[in-house]
């Protein structure tokens, strides 16, 4: 049960107790009675009301453990337990012997990452060259699946006038076994069935002629895209034939080591010279003021201080010699370093030139296999032409047409004048009859087979396209996911140097710094402690950053808490009030007491909070509504006719009037209005004050059992001043039964 709603429950009862004791002195003193009804002014003013559910809090600072991913020696702990720290400065000094031995490893490791990611690069130029495969062989397929679509188009047209036909010849002979029938002789037959044959020619000549000119359209488109794909091949033959004439003195250079090994050599020796060089100089200045003693101690004439100049002097131009041998070592070497250099720029330069060589021969192959391709086609269609129209051209089938009309005209006079002579047996006409039909018969079966045969292989090619397709999806996948795998190589190599920087850092200053600002909560280590990867060395606490209110709400509230609710948090202990909002809420029960069931709520607090401690008590208001800068008034002030809500105000006449008002949200004390009044009108809010003889004694209008009811409602949530001032007189301190009358 809300806190608050217990605490109006209480002084509800206390009130009812007072309003108990005063109808009991009211009987006493009946007959003295004299109520009279008493109004309070109150002015209209601006204020907010915040609607929501409060409950006790902890604070909670979420503590950083400062740790390290190496082990370590700590030389000097130069910070205390309750200080306060910022970004940079100095916890501990510690020795750099480990930190050097890091330094050597992550470098280690940087070689090995930077070998893994040579190996997927070369992984992927492998798979590269898989899809560079697939292409080509998509190609070709897509060029046999053009070709079968073709020769299905063809061949089904070929099997149709095949199948069409043999039913003509069916019908011709079912024809002849009709007339057979009325008794018409063989050579009629003979006749009828050349005239046939003869209009089957005329349809198909004419068929042919139609079909002629569109037919040879096709083969010479064919023939002009072998003449472009020749023109491309001289093209690009030519093209790579200057190419490699204007840049044959860079084809073909390797990358030579030896470049590299002499700079590295000569590099060496420079180096060594160089120390040769300053060793002569101390050599010459360790002599010079050995010379300089001997000549003070024995004179410069003395032999001890002769022989001492002489090896000064000797040690003097050893110095020269020593320069003179560095300088040229150093020329050398830089020599060396300008001939690698140029030796590189060459092996880039062929490298290039190299792949533009290879692009063009793989694409003056693929055009050659084009090519091929193409003329297959065309020399095959050709073929197929010739064979249709028995190699003659549009004028001979023309020719041969008329022959075929004029020999049919004369068969069909023949016919007229032709009588009848011989009968064709009955039988010989069922027989020829039933032998087409089945020709029938069978030249369906064969023009089905002969579609779904070449659709077949149409479609087997155009599985294959889709296969070879998904496997160069595929490789591009893989492709993605070895990319991904050397993004998270760059990844690593670049966190790894970042540690190396952190660590050569440490190496030069030997300390270890505060990497955020807060107070030291605890220490871990004391001096010469050596570590382990990963020890906590110290916590630091930063309240100004994350601090946060843990409260624990029951399963009958937690559906009125949400992520990024707004919320006020009071912290008794500093008489202050906070604004936050819910960070999380944790969804596994929490039991409590009694069986009941609550869940973990945290909200963070958004403002400065300088000078709270972990562990602090803290009320909590989660706003479920709220109303800033409203104008407000005590909902005592309220009366209500039906679904009209009424308040008296004081005309600037002195008139007391009624006026309707819309009421918005309100907190049990006080309500927000929203029309009807405005800021500085003054309401009444009235009370009924009983007289007694001398004794006057103020009782609320509210005392009824209706009011009681209403003061309830508007206890919830007020404190405990203001609930004191709501009671009656002689309540507030007195116990049940004091006052006038009750001794």
């Amino acid at each position: 049960m809300n806190k608050k709603l217990v605490a109006g429950l209480l002084v509800l009862a206390a009130f009812a107790g007072g309003v108990v004791s005063i109808q009991t002195q009211s009987n006493i003193v009946a007959s003295e009675e004299a109520p009279i009804i008493v109004a309070r002014e109150m002015p209209v003013e601006k204020g907010s009301i915040i609607v929501g559910l409060t409950e006790s809090s902890s604070v909670t600072i979420p503590t950083k453990d400062v740790k390290y991913d190496y082990a370590l020696t700590i030389k000097e702990v130069l910070v205390k337990e309750g200080q306060t720290v910022e970004v940079g400065d100095v916890l501990f000094n510690i020795s750099i012997e480990e930190v050097e031995d890091e330094i050597e490893a992550l470098e280690l490791d940087i070689e090995n990452l930077e070998d893994d990611r040579d190996k997927l690069y070369d992984e992927i130029d492998s798979l590269y060259d898989s899809i560079d495969n697939l292409d080509s062989q998509i190609t070709s397929l897509s060029s046999q699946y053009d070709k079968a679509v073709f020769t299905k188009n063809i061949q089904s047209e070929q099997a149709l006038l095949d199948y069409q036909y043999t039913l003509n010849q069916a019908e011709v002979e079912a024809i002849n076994y009709e007339l057979s029938l009325f008794g018409v002789d063989r050579d009629l037959e003979d006749i009828i069935k050349q005239h046939d044959d003869l209009v089957e020619k005329q349809v198909e000549y004419q068929a042919l002629i139609a079909t002629y000119e569109q037919d040879y359209l096709a083969l010479d488109k064919l023939e002009l895209e072998l003449d472009k794909l020749e023109d491309e091949i001289d093209n690009l033959e030519e093209e790579l034939e200057l190419y490699e004439r204007e840049n044959s003195d860079y084809i073909g250079i390797k990358l030579n080591d030896s470049y590299a090994t002499q700079m590295d050599s000569l590099y060496k020796e420079a180096d060594s010279l160089e120390d040769d060089y300053w060793t002569a100089i101390a050599t010459r200045n360790s002599l010079e003021n050995a010379y300089y003693i001997a000549a003070q101690m024995y004179g410069a004439d003395n032999i001890l201080a002769t022989a001492a100049y002489e090896e000064w002097q000797t040690a003097y131009r050893a110095v020269d010699t020593a320069y003179t041998k560095w300088q040229d070592a150093d020329d050398a070497y830089d020599d060396a370093r300008d001939a690698y250099n140029a030796h590189l720029k060459e092996v880039a330069l062929s490298t290039e030139i190299d792949d533009y060589q290879y692009y063009m021969t793989k694409l003056i192959s693929s055009k050659l296999d084009d090519y091929s391709d193409n003329k297959s086609d065309y020399d095959e269609y050709n073929q197929e032409l010739q064979s249709k129209y028995s190699n003659l051209d549009l004028d001979g089938l023309k020719d041969a047409l008329a022959e075929t009309v004029y020999q049919a005209e004369q068969l069909q006079k023949d016919k007229i004048e032709y009588d009848s002579k011989t009968q064709i047996t009955v039988i010989d006409a069922q027989y020829q009859l039933d032998k087409n039909n089945l020709s029938a018969a069978q030249a369906e079966l064969i023009y089905n087979d002969t579609i779904n045969s070449l659709q077949e292989d149409i479609d087997d090619i155009a599985t294959q396209i889709n296969d070879t397709s998904s496997d160069k999806s595929d490789i591009y996948s893989d492709i993605a996911e070895v990319n991904a795998d050397i993004a998270e190589i760059n990844a690593e190599i670049a966190s790894i140097r970042a540690e190396i920087s952190e660590l050569n850092q440490i190496l030069k200053t030997s300390t270890i710094v505060a990497d955020t600002a807060g107070i030291i909560s605890s220490i871990s280590v004391a001096a010469d402690d050596e570590t382990k990867e990963g020890d906590t060395l110290l916590s630091i606490v930063n309240n100004d950053q994350n601090t946060y209110l843990s409260t624990y709400i029951s399963q009958d509230e937690i559906g009125q808490i949400s992520i990024g609710q707004e919320v006020i948090v009071e912290i008794s202990a500093l008489n202050k009030e906070y604004v936050g909002v819910v960070d999380s809420i944790s969804y596994s029960a929490s039991p409590s007491m009694g069986g009941s069931v609550n869940y973990l709520v945290l909200a963070k607090i958004e403002e400065d909070t300088d000078g709270v401690y972990e562990g602090m008590s803290a009320s909590t208001t989660f706003i479920e509504s709220q109303s800033r800068d409203v104008l407000t008034i005590q909902s005592r002030a309220i009366t209500n006719e039906g679904d009209i809500n009424l308040v008296k105000i004081q005309h600037e006449s002195g008139e007391i009037i009624e006026v309707e008002v819309t009421l918005g949200i309100s907190d049990g004390v006080n309500v927000e209005i929203t029309s009807g009044l405005l800021e500085g009108d003054i309401i009444l809010i009235e009370s009924a004050v009983t007289q007694m003889g001398d004794v006057t004694q103020a009782t609320s209008a509210e005392t009824t059992t209706e009011g009681m009811d209403r003061d309830a409602t508007m206890m919830e949530g007020m404190d405990r001043d203001a609930m004191m001032q709501m009671m009656p007189s002689g309540m507030s301190g007195a116990p049940s039964g004091s006052g006038p009358g009750g001794r």
